[in-house]
């Protein structure tokens, strides 16, 4: 069942019809709703329009869902869905592989309740979407296509497989036409001088170059459908829907780093500018011996080892 806000009805015959107005499902969830009918007679019916939260009851699974709004309010670099797993506190980014050179939109891997990132399972809609060989989820869907995931570490039912799954669930279309766009920027005119980087033409400090793009949008409603038969209507509409969702990205980076190049000496094998002074034993440098004993004529200085390489 999609998650959702939903109204339970019931009725019998020789009594009230009874409604529970409000009854709000998330994604992987089970609850139960006790519903009273009192007799009376039929045209008569009971709304109970304010209830209390509903407890979980019919299993003993224990996660975190992330809803909607949360997705949309929280702050997010990269506007990925899973970077939200952190929110649980038993989630930690997983070790650094090959999944975030090859997966880069994954956000890399996560280690949940101490598990290796090839324990956990990702669904999304309830259809497997996890990548075995890296243990990352195959496809990211775009932030605004989601409508809300959930985190199950622990007891779940047998449906499910691996030792924690996160759950997925997209939006759908609905009877009208609904949509959003939206653009994040990021840009070096917005970013602080680098006071390593060369001088600009006004003389100060230049800026690592940052261009970064987020840009995409989302579409949703009803399919109009004909209809071939004596007699019936031109087209089927309100049974059926659509919802389509692009995202983009563009990232153009320049970063100022430093580096150490060899010296001529160095390339040539001589490394003894990187030893310190001579050692000393009183008031006498201690001497290099060569491997036979005999002194070179050098002493030993500090950084020096004094055991001889194994071949």
């Amino acid at each position: 069942m999609l998650p959702a806000t939903y109204k339970v009805t019931a009725s019998a015959p020789g009594f009230s019809t009874s409604v529970v107005n409000e009854v709000s499902l998330n994604v992987g969830q089970r609850a139960r709703v006790d519903v009273a009918l009192t007799p009376g007679d039929v045209s008569a019916q009971i709304d109970v329009v304010e209830t209390a939260a509903l407890l979980q009851t019919e299993t003993a699974s224990i996660g975190t869902v992330v809803n909607s709004r949360q997705l949309t309010e929280l702050p997010s670099l990269d506007r990925n869905i899973y970077s939200f797993l952190t929110l649980d506190s038993t989630v930690n980014s997983g070790f650094s592989g090959n999944a975030e050179a090859f997966r880069l939109e994954s956000g890399g891997t996560f280690a949940i309740s101490g598990t290796r990132a090839s324990s956990v399972t990702f669904k999304i809609d309830g259809q497997a979407n996890t990548d075995p060989t890296f243990g990352t989820p195959t496809i990211t869907p775009s932030l605004d296509s989601v409508k809300e995931f959930q985190l199950q570490n622990n007891a779940y039912s047998a449906e499910f497989e691996g030792i924690t799954q996160v759950n997925v669930a997209t939006k759908t279309g609905s009877s009208a036409f609904h949509g959003s766009a939206f653009e994040f920027v990021q840009n070096d005119l917005l970013q602080p001088r680098n006071p390593l980087a060369a001088r600009d033409k006004s003389g100060k400090p230049g800026k690592n170059r940052l261009r970064f793009n987020q840009f995409g949008g989302t579409i949703g409603g009803p399919l109009w459908l004909p209809r071939f038969g004596e007699g019936a209507p031109s087209a089927i509409k309100d049974r059926t829907f659509f919802f389509f969702s692009y995202e983009g990205k563009r990232q153009n980076v320049i970063n100022l780093a430093t580096a150490r190049v060899l010296t001529e000496a160095e390339r040539r094998g001589d490394f003894s500018s990187a030893l310190g002074a001579c050692l000393r034993s009183g008031t006498t440098d201690i001497p290099l011996r060569n491997p036979n004993g005999t002194p070179t004529g050098q002493c030993v200085r500090v950084g020096k080892s004094l055991t001889p390489p194994r071949l």
